[in-house]
């Protein structure tokens, strides 16, 4: 299942409420950051990207504030270009536009394989291979993590939040219910799959938060 698969190693996380909506339509910063995360899954730095890589665009203001690390990284390589003097965040991604991008992602493919000395499909491979000796977590380690969040998650609650934009505030206030719930279903008997899954929600709360500490010391 290639929607499985993408969740488990980070790449798609579907919406706040639990759901992926398969049938809606994609948009442009919803693609970005999924095709910058499969490049962070590949082994690239991305969320440090230069965000002022964006302000070429007239309205680089309308970017969502957790897709512009990622379509900072795609512009910085070169990989997209926006509609002319504008990026158009919120307009849903066109089959012109897609394949222009994907033509984009292979020769940036090639080149990561180049730079190796190997075919793009055994870079793909050994990355794959990698990933796989690191997921494996026990319960004990999910309890940890958690336990780790729920600190700094008191810490922004705390310090941060009268720091931070209104629109950054209330989506933490919605994830943070969300974590909450998370945090509720863990335990130390949790089987050895759940444990996993959980983990990689967790992580997703973890850069969720990262990004708000990020945010908050940029004010």
């Amino acid at each position: 299942n290639p929607v499985g698969v993408a969740y488990e190693i980070g790449i798609a996380s579907g919406y706040g409420d639990d759901t992926f909506k398969p049938e809606n339509y994609c948009t442009r910063e919803e693609m970005m950051v999924l095709v910058a995360k499969t490049f962070e899954f590949l082994g690239e730095t991305v969320t440090t990207a230069d965000q002022s890589s964006l302000d070429r665009f007239a309205d680089a203001e309308s970017i969502s504030w957790w897709a512009k690390p990622y379509t900072a990284y795609l512009v910085e390589e070169g990989m997209v270009a926006g509609t002319g003097a504008n990026f158009e965040p919120q307009v849903y991604m066109n089959r012109a536009s897609l394949a222009v991008l994907m033509a984009q992602v292979y020769d940036k493919v090639v080149a990561m394989a180049a730079e190796k000395g190997v075919s793009a499909e055994e870079v793909v491979e050994e990355i794959v291979e990698e990933e796989k000796a690191d997921e494996a977590v026990t319960a004990a380690d999910v309890v940890a993590a958690a336990k780790e969040l729920e600190e700094v998650k008191a810490s922004i609650e705390k310090d941060f939040l009268d720091k931070i934009s209104s629109d950054v505030k209330d989506n933490f206030e919605s994830r943070s219910a969300e974590f909450d719930q998370l945090v509720k279903k863990i335990s130390d008997d949790m089987s050895d799959e759940d444990a996993q899954k959980a983990m990689v929600e967790l992580k997703e709360y973890d850069e969720l938060f990262s990004d708000i500490i990020d945010a908050a010391a940029e004010k």
